[in-house]
């Protein structure tokens, strides 16, 4: 089947198309007229069918069907449509932006006027103080007030020593480290005497540690030793029944129980150490 580019007749053999073309009368060219709630064009008196879908026109059956068959089309694209849509968009993004903007200032003037407290070191009682008065315990030993206060002074402030000196017993009687250490360090009642952390890390071979007035790293060991050494100190002092602290206190299963216990987060130790 062959048409013809000018007017769109079919012709069933190609010398009928070639003979159509050679005529003296050249045929009537394509006249496209819309149809009132028709989706049909006209050639002449010959129907040319629309894609229903992307409503591309077709001058025979034959392309209509091969593109039905094998072209995935889509509806015709309103522009019009697509920018209102584009606009919206942007609109959007316009409003996001602004907004995130405006909290990042009002942020930075929050962080701007945020009151700051200051930490002051006392020397003589080896401990800092903390201005703000908001806090329930705003003071924080450093480990030469804790050799100090377990030392020289022979007293451990704020520290309830009926519920130490219990704790002390189960140690001596049961090596029960664990209660004994978290009451010492970790206890919320007496949190100057957070001093200490070691972190999450088991790997870590070092601790932190206040000392005047700036966090130090102290290696392990090390500070177990001390720290064992000012406490054994203290209450054998006190008390000669505690004598027996003397060995417990420097066992394996004491150095573990004492590294967990600073391995328990402290609100009041990172809280100096951002202040």
């Amino acid at each position: 089947m062959s048409s013809c580019d000018n007017c769109g007749k079919d012709f069933k053999y190609p010398y009928l198309l070639l003979r159509h073309l050679q005529r003296k009368t050249p045929c009537i060219s394509v006249v496209k007229k819309v149809q009132k709630g028709n989706n049909n064009l006209q050639f002449g008196n010959k129907n040319v069918l629309k894609c229903d879908t992307c409503e591309k026109v077709f001058k025979n059956k034959q392309a209509k069907y091969y593109h039905k068959k094998n072209v995935k089309c889509s509806p015709p694209i309103n522009e019009v449509e697509e920018l209102k849509k584009k606009v919206l968009e942007l609109e959007s993004k316009i409003q996001v932006t602004n907004n995130n903007t405006t909290n990042n200032n009002i942020n930075n003037i929050n962080n701007t006027f945020a009151p700051v407290f200051n930490i002051t070191y006392v020397k003589e009682t080896g401990s800092m103080i903390c201005d703000n008065p908001e806090l329930d315990d705003n003071e924080m030993l450093c480990i030469e007030g804790f050799q100090r206060e377990t030392i020289i002074n022979k007293r451990l402030n704020n520290m309830d020593y009926p519920k130490l000196n219990r704790l002390t017993m189960n140690v001596i009687e049961f090596e029960e480290y664990d209660e004994f250490f978290k009451f010492l360090f970790r206890d919320d009642t007496n949190r100057r005497m957070h001093f200490m952390s070691l972190g999450k890390n088991v790997g870590a071979t070092y601790c932190e540690a206040f000392k005047q007035g700036k966090i130090e790293k102290f290696e392990k060991d090390q500070l177990f030793n001390r720290v064992m050494g000012y406490i054994c100190g203290h209450l054998t002092i006190m008390n000669n029944k505690f004598a027996p602290l003397n060995q417990l206190l420097f066992s394996k299963k004491s150095k573990r129980s004492f590294e967990n216990a600073l391995r328990e987060p402290s609100e009041q130790f990172q809280m100096f150490v951002e202040e």
